[in-house]
């Protein structure tokens, strides 16, 4: 039984160490429309519950916008109008690009956030 010990204990640290932070998208909700002129209109809102997260200042949406489709590439022209929150008020965002992706930092390394929080992209 001793041999097995150390086995039993390293199965078990990433419970315990992910037992300490929990974060959690509680609510996400898409809404499209079709326009005559074939561009798309998105609305995402997504309700994002920080726990027990600390020093948490955001999140980050990753949207591809590079495809291969066979020989071809296509690329999606991607405008984002606004984030806000729950109230309406507007989130700080950070456009940046990581590979084929639009990424947007969205919140402030300045001000912290808990509990759940409202982002209607």
């Amino acid at each position: 039984m001793r041999r097995w010990l150390p086995l039993l204990a390293i199965l078990f640290l990433p419970w315990s160490v992910q037992a300490e932070y929990w974060d959690n998208i509680d609510y996400y909700d898409v809404n499209l429309i079709i326009q005559r002129d074939g561009s798309v209109d998105v609305t995402e809102v997504i309700t994002y519950d920080f726990g027990t997260v600390a020093e948490a200042h955001g999140i980050e949406r990753f949207v591809s916008t590079q495809y291969t489709n066979g020989w071809f590439n296509d690329n999606i022209d991607l405008d984002l109008h606004s984030v806000t929150d729950a109230l309406g008020q507007e989130w700080p965002v950070d456009t940046n690009h990581s590979g084929s992706n639009t990424v947007w930092g969205i919140g402030s390394a300045a001000t912290t956030v808990s509990g759940e929080q409202t982002y209607a992209i």
